[in-house]
């Protein structure tokens, strides 16, 4: 009996789809940046220079924990989990309010992301790795939850 009920789980854990965040030039770039105001800040011999560089520093290491370790999770049991990061809470949304779903492009910047709409007046942007798979997987998701 207990070797069943573990397959279950494992069977359960596995529908889950997990998409990963797509890195674009601009994380890149701002990483770069502050990393280099930390360099920067550091070669100031004053104790000002040494904490804005302390602060640069932590605002790097978020930075890259937010463009590495953030993933999308649809699970089979109808959530979408938006994890960005490992120092930020999780988002949960309920795959049945979600209202719509955009693929849009950030202005004069080549980066597409995805815009979910949910409940009456939010919206979460979103970077998966595979835009069109993340897209239809919701839109499959959305239209079982109907």
């Amino acid at each position: 009996m207990y070797f069943t009920d573990k397959m279950t789980n494992f069977a359960r854990k596995i529908m889950d789809k997990v998409f990963r965040h797509r890195a674009s030039w601009l994380n890149c770039a701002g990483i770069i940046v502050v990393a280099g105001g930390a360099v920067w800040a550091f070669c100031c011999w004053s104790a000002l220079g040494f904490m804005a560089g302390i602060v640069l520093v932590a605002a790097c290491v978020l930075m890259v924990d937010r463009t590495v370790n953030t993933r999308y999770v649809v699970t089979e049991d109808g959530w979408l989990v938006v994890c960005r990061g490992r120092f930020s809470r999780p988002l949960r949304l309920r795959i049945g309010d979600i209202t719509g779903i955009e693929r849009l492009r950030a202005g004069l910047f080549p980066v597409d992301y995805v815009l979910v709409r949910y409940g009456l007046d939010h919206v979460v942007s979103v970077q998966p790795a595979g835009l069109t798979a993340f897209m239809a997987e919701l839109e499959s998701r959305l239209k079982e939850c109907v």
